[in-house]
């Protein structure tokens, strides 16, 4: 899924697409942290949590860039 919306918005919105690309990007470093470093976390428990509220942030903020930046740019892609 995420490869076609990525294929759509470079194909017909290769002006608008930069930023999309890169928020789409951001997956595969998501996908590192929930299957590798989650299962390595070590030290004082205010330590990983510290580790997991940035996580925790940079989701809040993934997630609103998805919104903001790649739905419409797909929307948009997809009707041109």
């Amino acid at each position: 899924m995420q490869a076609r919306i990525v294929r759509v918005i470079m194909q017909k919105a290769k002006d608008e697409s930069e930023e999309s690309i890169r928020v789409m990007q951001e997956h595969s470093g998501i996908i590192e942290f929930l299957n590798n470093r989650i299962p390595q976390l070590e030290g004082s428990s205010q330590e990983i949590g510290d580790e997991i509220n940035h996580f925790s942030d940079s989701m809040r903020k993934h997630f609103s860039e998805e919104e903001e930046i790649v739905f419409p740019l797909a929307l948009k892609a997809d009707s041109i």
